[in-house]
């Protein structure tokens, strides 16, 4: 009778030191399935961060001028304002605005240009002148040293309430070649595929 108990005491031992290792075995996995998980997640983290911070760190540095329309001379006092800051600038005796620093977002896609830009919108405000609104103004990264300098030319006004003056920057000769080449990329793939379908079509 005692071997018999001492035997089922023995087995229900066994038993429970082999369920402890086992629940021991699968926390242990676990916690390395966790730690591994929070090992991922900084670095995924910091690849963001990283890609972020290149975004802000591209910088374009703009320099507006505001010239006579008709002599070509420097217009001092000039204000000048832009969409995307809530800041006023004053042309001097130059005709020239301060240096002014603007964040460039470079998405990634930019579609048919590889080049990225900030788009804008300028208005210039002189008593004596119409106003001038330019739309699409393309503010792209530049250094301090060599900024990016947008001439503006004001017409005298003849009244107060004359007609303000709206224009649109165009591409610049660089980005119109660039535009070009992936136009001109596109048709050849479109013709190709035309070809090729109409080709299919005939054999059938």
């Amino acid at each position: 009778m005692l071997s018999k108990v001492s035997n089922r005491f023995l087995a229900v031992t066994i038993l429970a030191i082999f369920v402890i290792a086992l629940v021991g075995i699968i926390s242990n996995k676990s916690l390395e399935k966790t730690k591994m998980a929070s090992s991922e997640i900084p670095k995924t983290t910091q690849t963001q961060t990283q890609e972020v911070s290149k975004v802000d760190t591209l910088k374009g540095y703009l320099q507006v001028m505001v010239v006579d329309s008709k002599t070509g001379t420097p217009v001092e006092g000039a204000n000048v304002v832009f969409s995307n800051l809530e800041q006023l600038y004053t042309t001097g005796k130059d005709g020239k605005t301060q240096l002014i620093p603007m964040n460039i977002k470079s998405t990634g896609g930019l579609g048919i240009t590889s080049q990225p830009y900030e788009e804008v919108v300028i208005g210039v405000f002189k008593q004596g002148y119409a106003d001038y609104i330019l739309f699409n103004a393309k503010v792209r990264p530049t250094t301090q040293d060599k900024p990016q300098l947008k001439v503006i030319r004001v017409i005298k006004a003849s009244t107060p309430a004359t007609t303000p003056v709206f224009a649109m920057e165009k591409y610049s000769s660089e980005m119109a070649k660039e535009v070009m080449n992936k136009m001109r990329e596109k048709l050849n793939s479109l013709a190709n595929s035309t070809q090729e379908i109409e080709e299919i079509e005939i054999s059938e």
